[in-house]
């Protein structure tokens, strides 16, 4: 008809068949003494058995690329939950990927063996990729045509990584500077590639096929027949052009006295 446990400030009551234990912090044995309507009396005790919180670790923040995705890792127990569910290709893994699209904020629930949880967090941030640009300061031109190239890119660019399309130059194909300049000693088209890296280690790529044309020099050759002429018998010498890569002419023929006729601009002239 009556009870008394062992005083504890972690009971809700001594004098109670059935107290509350409110938050123990070790394994602890309650005591209780009951009495009957003759006033007879006896002991009993129950241990409450406090299993140690496990101490969830969701891992570091990280920063990601616009598009990459983030390896997430968590330790503290023997079984995971994470959330929220939609960017990650598992939730019940210790270490899920995660690929999101805003910054997201990642809870993670620990279990220990005893079934006690604790959470932890961890946010991705996701960095803007840059934009890269570059202009040159011409186009096309003659062999051999120098070109200066001016970077055009956005934002934070820390590094640089051209490629000019011309490997006959060697280690000269490649530069690491911001503004660089290549000489196109040969005839052709060139492809021009840069790409950079910015601050936060993202990175992007534009690749401008055949931007640099490089025109070959001519070179200026003819025969002519007869070699030898004269005023009655062969008075006319027939010239023949042949240069490589020509298409316009100019030919002068040494005899100022002849005016106008010292000159011509047709390919094969007399």
């Amino acid at each position: 008809i009556s009870y008394q446990w062992n005083s504890a400030p972690e009971l809700s009551a001594t004098n109670i068949p059935n107290p509350t234990v409110i938050n123990p912090l070790v394994t602890t044995p309650y005591i209780v003494t009951v009495t009957d309507g003759n006033g007879c009396n006896a002991t009993d005790a129950v241990v409450v058995n406090v299993s140690p919180l496990p101490i969830a670790v969701a891992g570091n923040d990280q920063i990601v690329c616009n598009g990459s995705s983030a390896s997430l890792m968590a330790s503290g127990g023997v079984s995971f939950l994470w959330s929220p569910s939609s960017t990650l290709n598992d939730t019940d893994i210790f270490n899920p990927i995660a690929l999101p699209t805003v910054n997201t904020t990642y809870t993670v629930t620990v279990t220990n063996a005893a079934g006690c949880t604790d959470d932890d967090y961890v946010t991705v941030t996701i960095a803007p990729l840059p934009v890269v640009a570059f202009n040159p300061d011409t186009l096309n031109g003659c062999e051999p045509l120098f070109v200066n190239f001016s970077d055009q890119s956005l934002t934070s660019i820390m590094e640089w990584s051209w490629i000019f399309g011309d490997p006959t130059s060697g280690a000269s194909n490649f530069s690491s500077m911001q503004n660089p300049s290549h000489n196109f000693e040969n005839a052709g088209s060139y492809t021009i590639t840069l790409s950079v890296i910015n601050s936060n280690n993202c990175t992007d790529t534009l690749t401008q096929p055949f931007l640099i044309n490089v025109y070959p020099i001519p070179v200026a050759n003819f025969k002519m027949d007869p070699l030898q002429g004269t005023i009655i018998f062969n008075p006319t010498i027939n010239f023949t052009d042949l240069s490589s890569h020509a298409d316009l002419w100019e030919w002068d023929f040494g005899e100022p006295s002849s005016n106008a006729f010292n000159f011509s601009a047709l390919k094969n002239p007399s």
